[in-house]
Formats: structure tokens, C-alpha cells, sequence
């Protein structure tokens, strides 16, 4: 929704240039009327004099307008530039993305990381590892939307990407806070965990299985992925759930377990069911 202060302004400038189009049109006139007085007749030096210095004024009010108008412009402009690239910086962005309305720049900065951890992903050896991207799973009545999922035989691992940029920190109380260089200066602010989505992803996933397999024992393995490169993080230690940057998934993907950890039997059945639920 538009705020309207905002909609609110160009209506006042677009009324005060009406105004001031008025005056300068009455000023021009009365000057041309007097031009037209001294090339009919013959004025005294007193009404000519004043002829001249209504002309000169009108002409310095015209040019006082423009130039204001200009001005106003040129501000509005650089105060636009500037918001763009607070936000740019804000959600790692190029400038490709400035004609964007927010929401979309937002969405935008997602698909960017999604697609970056989606890259790193399709490097994993297929033989061991099967990815899906953007799959919807319900079980039990419930369903959760998964960033990714990938299905390996030493283990399955629910993904969740995030694409801020800055320093995120992780306190000892578990809170998320993030800070950030805008303008020259460094700001501090909390931020959303992912642990209550972690949290609902995993509670799905496991009644997904328990549908598919029955008793199973197979390991799972919740991971929140900071795909801007430009991101920095601290006090990982301190969150329940495994948090990396993009650059060290596939490391931790491969090196995680035990090999084996799934039956060849029990994968093959989770890819064939994933990948029908995928389709639709």
C-alpha cells in the first residue's frame, strides 16, 4: 500500500507549479502589454524605466522557478539513488534490480541465494546424492515448503538459504542479530531466527518417513545456508542447528556420518516418492 504522505507531495508540487506557471503567465503578459504601449506611443523615461524593471524581475522569477524546479528534482533523485543502494547493500544486490518494488526485490535477493546453493548442490556426486529444489511435502495432515532436500547414503539433509548480507551473529542466548555499514555508519539490529521453521521442516520430514518407512533409523540433519558471499558470521556454536556459508556445504555435506548410513533400499524408495511429489 502506498503511504500517503507520499502521494500526498507530488500533488502539492504538482499544485504549487500550477501556481507558479499562473503568475509567471499574468507577469508576461502585463510585461508584453507594456511593450506594446511603448512601440504604439511615446512614454516619459519614468514609465519606460518601470517597464524595464518589471521585465527583469518577471525574468528573474522565471529563472528563480526553473532553476528551483531543477533543484528539486536533482534532490529527489539523489535522495531515490540513495535509498536503492541502502536496500542494494541491505539485500546484496546489483543494480539491475532498481526498477523493482520492494517485495520483489526481497523475493528477487532469495532466488539469487536459492540458486546459488541449487549450483553448489548439483556438484555433489549423483551416484551418492540425489537434490530437490523447492519441493513441497506434506504428511499427517501438515506441509512445509523445503528450500532443498538432499537425499545421500550417509544421511538426508533439509537446507534453508538465506541471502542477507552483512555480519550475522549468533548471541549465547540463541537471538540472531546482524550489522551492517549503511551511509558510513555501522548498525546493530536483531533479526528473525529460522530455528521455528528449522523446527516445523524437520517435524514434517520425520512423519514423512515414518509414512514411507515405518521404525527407521536414518540420520537427519537440519543446515541454514548464508549464500551471499559478501556475509560474515559469528557465534555459530551457539545455535542448536548447523549454521555455514555457502562455500562449505558440500564439504560438510560429504564428510558428514557414517557412509552407508541409508540402505540403498530405503534410498532408492525416498528419491522415487520425492520425485513424484515433485512433479505435482
Amino acid at each position: 500500500m502506498a503511504n500517503p504522505g507520499e502521494s500526498a507531495a507530488p500533488r502539492r508540487r504538482e499544485k504549487g507549479s500550477v501556481f507558479g506557471c499562473f503568475i509567471m503567465g499574468i507577469m508576461l503578459l502585463v510585461v508584453l502589454g507594456s511593450v506594446i504601449q511603448m512601440l504604439a506611443g511615446r512614454p516619459d523615461f519614468k514609465t519606460a524605466f518601470l517597464i524595464l524593471i518589471l521585465a527583469a524581475v518577471s525574468l528573474l522569477l522565471i529563472y528563480q522557478v526553473i532553476r528551483g524546479g531543477d533543484k528539486s528534482q536533482q534532490f529527489r533523485h539523489l535522495k531515490l539513488d540513495y535509498e536503492d543502494r541502502v536496500m542494494m547493500e541491505y539485500l546484496g544486490m546489483e543494480e539491475a534490480y532498481l526498477d523493482d518494488s520492494l517485495d520483489q526485490r526481497l523475493k528477487r535477493s532469495g532466488e539469487r541465494g536459492e540458486q546459488q546453493v541449487m549450483h553448489a548442490l548439483s556438484w555433489l556426486p549423483p551416484e551418492q546424492y540425489a537434490s530437490f529444489n523447492q519441493i513441497y511435502i506434506a504428511a499427517k495432515g501438515r506441509g512445509q515448503q523445503f528450500d532443498h532436500l538432499v537425499v545421500g547414503h550417509n544421511g538426508i539433509f533439509h537446507v534453508e538459504t538465506k541471502n542477507h548480507s552483512g555480519r550475522i551473529a549468533v548471541t549465547p542466548e540463541g537471538n540472531w542479530e546482524i550489522t551492517r555499514t549503511i551511509a558510513g555508519k555501522v548498525r546493530t539490529e536483531g533479526m528473525e531466527s529460522p530455528l521455528e521453521q528449522i523446527r516445523r521442516h524437520e517435524m514434517v520430514l520425520k512423519d514423512f518417513l515414518d509414512e514411507l518407512l515405518g521404525k527407521h533409523r536414518i540420520p537427519i540433519q537440519e543446515i541454514v545456508v548464508i549464500a551471499n558471499p559478501k556475509s560474515m558470521l559469528k557465534g555459530e556454536q551457539h545455535s542448536p542447528f548447523v549454521i555455514l556459508k555457502r562455500e562449505k556445504l558440500l564439504d560438510f555435506i560429504l564428510n558428514f556420518g557414517k557412509p552407508g548410513a541409508i540402505t540403498p533400499d530405503n534410498r532408492r524408495r525416498i528419491i522415487n516418492e520425492l520425485e513424484k511429489r515433485s512433479k505435482q
